[in-house]
């Protein structure tokens, strides 16, 4: 058999211990919470912005599926405006047109067969994308994060290009 001894405790004292421990742990959540936040949100934040690059990388790479398929200028960039807007992403009007801040940039063009630059714009397109050409789609997107403490740490905006080149049939 054994014995138990009980130990004696003065009652003051329990109460001042758990007094002293609960101030401890509002110190202590009061330092971890701006670390969790930022992680949590970093990760949707994250998660969010690579949803958005492989939505503008769709874009491109059905873009430049139509172009290699011997598709026209206009076919082209409607399928990379089609798909840009299926996604959520505010296309642009025209193509090959000047930089936007507030949408997506779509830049067609094609590499000759000899290796050169085609410079192609909507009107000679066409005419220089033939059979053994390089068709190219670039698409830019100027991401605006979504949450306020990421904005703080990282600028307003994080720049998203995707270029995709295949091969003219």
């Amino acid at each position: 058999m054994v014995a138990r001894f009980s130990v004696l405790r003065r009652p003051g004292r329990a109460r001042a211990r758990s007094r002293d421990q609960r101030g401890a742990v509002v110190v202590e959540f009061a330092l971890i919470v701006p670390l969790l936040l930022l992680l949590v949100f970093g990760i949707l934040e994250f998660g969010y912005m690579m949803s958005r690059d492989t939505a503008i990388d769709n874009a491109a790479r059905d873009g430049a599926r139509v172009a290699s398929l011997d598709g026209t200028f206009s076919d082209v960039c409607t399928a990379v405006k089609s798909e840009l807007s299926g996604s959520g992403i505010p296309a642009p009007t025209t193509c090959n047109a000047s930089a936007s801040t507030t949408t997506a940039n779509i830049k067609i063009d094609c590499i000759k067969a000899d290796g050169s630059a085609c410079a192609a714009s909507s009107t000679t397109f066409d005419t220089l994308s033939v059979s053994g050409a390089t068709a190219t789609v670039r698409v830019s997107y100027s991401y605006k994060w979504i949450t306020p403490l990421i904005s703080s740490l990282f600028g307003s905006t994080a720049s998203l290009d995707q270029y995709t080149q295949m091969r003219v049939e």
